[in-house]
Parts: structure tokens; sequence; C-alpha cells
């Protein structure tokens, strides 16, 4: 069925597209949506005649003139559906994951600490200056 034949058509296949197209909509309703979209379809094309078929005593097709007055629109196939497409492309901040956080602070405190042993080392000659403990690292 199209516009030309009723006029409900096109609000209902509009209302069909919406809930197909919308991603927050629940599965079932969206199935339920392509099938009777896909049914409307098919009332345009399977479920009134549209051909016209015809075979002679001998069963060969005879020729045949068939002048039709109505309208071309009346028989168009439906529009497929398309998907909106955002031409805007914004680029979003990357997410900064707590535990890298935490290891980038625990780095940079090591190093201080190292870099402090390292200069109290250096300022003190004594043996007993140089032993370094090192803390184990899980």
């Amino acid at each position: 069925m199209n516009e030309a034949s009723d006029s409900r058509v096109g609000t209902f296949r509009r209302q069909l597209e919406k809930i197909i197209l919308d991603k927050h909509e629940d599965t079932m309703s969206k199935m339920g949506a392509i099938l009777a979209s896909g049914i409307l379809d098919a009332g345009a094309l399977a479920f009134s005649p549209t051909a016209f078929i015809g075979l002679n005593y001998d069963l060969k097709v005879p020729k045949f003139e068939f002048i039709s007055n109505a309208k071309p629109s009346l028989f168009e196939y439906p529009k497929p559906t398309t998907v909106p497409t955002m031409a805007s492309a914004v680029k979003l901040p990357t997410a900064v994951l707590s535990t890298s956080v935490k290891a980038k602070a625990r780095a940079k405190k090591e190093a201080e600490q190292k870099a402090s042993l390292e200069k109290a080392a250096g300022a003190e000659s004594s043996p007993a200056a140089t032993k370094c403990w090192k803390r184990k690292s899980i």
C-alpha cells in the first residue's frame, strides 16, 4: 500500500521507520515494526493483482494488449529506509583510567625517592650512606 491509495499509510510508515531506526527502542518492538513494514510493502505487491497471465487452448501464451488507467504511483515500490548520518565529527576526550593515574603517580613518587637517595648518597660519600633500600613491588 502507498500514500496514493490511503492517506494514513504515510504516517504509519513514518512511525514504523522511527521505531526501526531508534537505537533505544526495545528489540521486540523493532522486530514487530520490521514485520509490519514488510507486510505493508507486500500488501501493495502480492495481495493485490499486479499481473495478467493467460493461455490459449494449446497452452501457449497469446498476444495481449492491456491498458490500465491507474496512476503508475499506485504500483511504485516504497522508498528504502536510510540510516541518518552524523556529519559532525566531534573529538571526545580520551578516558583516563584510575589505575593508570595511580600507576603514573606511583612511578613519579619512586623516581623522586630514587633521585633524593642518589642526591643524599652523592653528598655523603660514606659506605653506610650508599646502602639503598628498594621497596618490593607487587
